[in-house]
């Protein structure tokens, strides 16, 4: 099977941009389009050398893992970032990017097995650029939807609190954490 150097550098780069792109929402954290590039770049040209350079798996691995988290770095690291912030989006990045991988494997298969299918779509022995577009486009909506479907469903922002006493009743809002039930402990309220 003959690989081309440009479209997968592009299919690279793509990948990587989109998947910082939503590891960014996902976070709540200000895109940074020029440093996203920079990785983007990175990711695309590492991974045309990763076909030309090899190694066992053994070695493999550790360097992957360095220019994972090096593009990541190059993305998310400021002044306030922690170590634990850092290790926090660097594993967004990588699910984000292991979601969006699967779920357009998945697609692609998919396509594959229906022949009817695939040959109405131009499908044989690869995957025509349209189809890589189309396919990134869906895979990407069902990762942020399945990112904000688990972040929208195991947080509650805020609460009103009533306080009632000999003097009065007082209520406010208060921000609740997913930590925090915001309950009484001795009646359950």
């Amino acid at each position: 099977m003959a690989v081309y150097g440009d479209l997968f550098f592009l299919i690279n780069f793509s990948m990587d941009f989109l998947c910082f792109y939503l590891s960014c929402l996902i976070l709540h954290r200000s895109f940074p389009y020029g440093r996203a590039l920079l990785s983007s770049v990175i990711g695309g040209v590492y991974s045309v050398l990763a076909l030309f350079i090899s190694v066992n798996s053994v070695i493999s691995f550790p360097i992957d893992a360095t220019v994972l988290i090096l593009m990541c770095i190059i993305v998310y690291m400021n002044r306030k970032t922690t170590l634990w912030q850092m290790a926090k989006c660097v594993g967004v990045y990588f699910l984000a990017s292991a979601l969006l991988g699967g779920v357009m494997t998945a697609l692609f298969s998919l396509f594959n097995g229906i022949d009817e299918f695939a040959e109405g779509f131009g499908i044989q022995d690869g995957i025509e650029v349209w189809i890589f577009a189309l396919l990134a486009l869906v895979s990407s909506g069902i990762t942020l939807g399945g990112g904000r479907a688990l972040r929208s469903s195991s947080v509650q922002k805020d609460a009103v609190v009533r306080i009632k006493s000999d003097r009065g009743e007082s209520s406010f809002k208060a921000l609740v954490d997913s930590g925090n039930l915001a309950r009484e402990p001795i009646s359950g309220r």
